[in-house]
């Protein structure tokens, strides 16, 4: 072959390869991943976290405070929730005041609903006394209720009053019920059973209003 023919072979390779270059690694690369040209913003000022202890804003003042075990943080800025396990102490707060303090197995707290979830034998006392347990309460800090959505127990100076589901209003401080209340434990006579219309039970004064169509049903003590 030639001088001038290998030079052109040469050169026709080095072309070849030149053009392989280009279309592997710059006509074929994967796409680079857009920028996100939305604004960013920062979190949302919904918690405190400082070690096991978290707090919860409600408008710029405390809903409530807890303190657990562990604590952890899953999902994004945008929806997240934050998971607490073995909760030693909490404090669901009034006007930014401790208003009643509980215990429970664990909670679930949603940025998206800001609402705190409290599950595992929860256990609620109100100047020093207990007053309320239950296996779930759903603490709505923007409605200033908790909501009990299964059997929960009231404890009273006289005994325990037994209802299937209620919810707890805490600015009016009322407990309010339908369905069934079962009265035990009082000294006069045994149980108590209400069951239909709408039951508002006062913590302070410990009295029951029952309002719509009632029934009660006493049973005699032995």
């Amino acid at each position: 072959m030639s001088p001038r023919a290998h030079r052109a072979v040469v050169a026709a390779a080095v072309l070849i390869v030149a053009c392989l270059y280009v279309y592997g690694f710059v006509l074929n690369r994967p796409e680079e991943q857009a920028e996100d040209s939305r604004p960013r913003t920062g979190p949302r000022e919904q918690l405190v976290i400082d070690g096991a202890v978290i707090q919860g804003m409600d408008a710029g003042v405390t809903a409530w405070r807890i303190a657990a075990e562990s604590v952890s943080v899953v999902g994004d800025q945008r929806s997240s929730s934050t998971h607490v396990r073995g909760i030693i102490h909490g404090e669901i707060m009034r006007d930014g005041e401790p208003y009643m303090t509980f215990t429970a197995g664990s909670g679930q707290y949603a940025a998206r609903t800001a609402e705190l979830v409290l599950d595992g034998g929860v256990v609620f006392h109100q100047d020093g006394e207990q007053l309320l347990r239950s296996d779930q309460v759903i603490w709505k800090p923007d409605e200033s209720r908790a909501v009990v959505p299964g059997p929960a127990v009231i404890t009273t100076s006289s005994g325990e009053v037994k209802v299937d589901s209620l919810q707890l209003d805490v600015t009016a401080d009322k407990l309010y019920s339908e369905g069934q209340l079962v009265i035990t434990g009082t000294s006069s006579s045994g149980d108590i059973a209400v069951r239909g219309g709408r039951i508002v039970f006062d913590p302070k004064a410990e009295a029951l209003e029952a309002t719509g169509p009632t029934t009660i049903e006493f049973e005699i003590g032995h």
